[in-house]
């Protein structure tokens, strides 16, 4: 199979998406995130422990929570009080066993936007897997395609009753998604 017919699954995606908060948001370097990983395969059986674990950082290292505080996953099983670990790489909607449901991805820096809510969701179970507007299932491509066919936003925002706000952003994000 050449390059271009490759497709990535749910959870590859659930990875990136983990692998991308770690390195671009909190700025954690390559080794942490590596150690991590080998950690928790090795400790802990975790065979894709970026989708299949729920991760926390304090913006230095990777912890999971075990016994109502923070474990470092490094490898230095440092254990952290909950009020120390503030940065939770929560955009993961996941099932009572952790297996990941739904990814809500991040449509600006976190520095830009601390209090980002979930406007876009990926469900593989609704729109087959491709974007929406979390819980109505309407496919941001569709608000971006009549957008670029010259629909303005607010008449955008009326037929789909969402907020101008809410429609601005999607496009402003699906459109630099694609270029």
């Amino acid at each position: 199979m050449d390059k271009e017919n490759k497709l990535l699954s749910f959870t590859n995606l659930v990875e990136l998406h983990v692998l991308s908060l770690t390195r671009r948001e909190y700025r954690l370097p390559m080794p942490v995130v590596r150690k991590t990983i080998e950690f928790l395969k090795k400790e802990f059986g975790v065979k894709r422990p970026l989708a299949e674990q729920q991760l926390f950082t304090d913006r230095a290292d990777l912890f999971i929570e075990k016994l109502g505080d923070f474990m470092s996953a490094s490898g230095s099983r440092q254990m952290q009080p909950r009020a120390i670990v503030q940065g939770y790489l929560e955009r993961i909607e996941r099932d009572k066993l952790g297996a990941p449901l739904k990814l809500y991805p991040l449509l600006r820096s976190l520095k830009e936007d601390p209090d980002q809510k979930t406007v876009i969701e990926i469900d593989p179970n609704i729109a087959f897997g491709r974007p929406v507007l979390a819980h109505t299932g309407i496919p941001t491509a569709v608000l971006v395609q009549r957008w670029q066919a010259g629909e303005s936003i607010a008449a955008l925002a009326q037929d789909y009753d969402q907020p101008v706000a809410l429609v601005e952003e999607v496009i402003r994000s699906e459109s630099q998604r694609a270029a």
